[in-house]
């Protein structure tokens, strides 16, 4: 049985669901776009990706799920290696916040914006990335104090 302060692992165990939604969502435009673009379905995946937002959604799917693992792997590492539970229900929660940021900004405001990728990049970079290398470094560190 978890303690009362072990509530931010169980926040941070509930937002992997949350982390594989947000990797699927961008399927959800490049499905619509394709319906439109009257595709078949019968077998989806030999469909040509449409240019545009289809591409975009497809692109930023595949990019998702690249750091999906890194991102479960690490909650894993952290939670069995004693981080504090509220050190890692805030690194899930920017994970969270950076994932659905990077959708938001790669799908719809991107190409609206004069930041010509770096934006993009930024989100990748601090709340993605470089937030799923500090589990690993937190696991790491918790595991060496022991």
């Amino acid at each position: 049985m978890l303690s009362p302060s072990a509530g931010g692992l169980v926040w941070a165990f509930k937002s992997v669901p949350w982390a594989i939604g947000l990797a699927y969502s961008p399927v959800f435009f490049r499905v619509a776009v394709q319906a439109a673009n009257k595709l078949q379905n019968v077998e989806p995946r030999k469909n040509p990706v449409p240019d545009g937002l289809a591409s975009r959604a497809h692109a930023c799917h595949m990019n998702q799920l690249e750091t999906l693992p890194l991102y479960c792997g690490g909650i894993v590492a952290a939670a069995f290696a004693g981080v504090a539970p509220s050190v890692v229900a805030t690194q899930a929660s920017i994970y969270i916040i950076g994932r659905a940021l990077y959708v938001l900004v790669y799908l719809v405001g991107e190409n609206r914006l004069p930041t010509k990728g770096y934006l993009r990049s930024a989100i990748f970079g601090t709340a993605v990335l470089g937030n799923t290398i500090m589990l690993w470094t937190n696991a790491a560190q918790a595991l060496a104090s022991v």
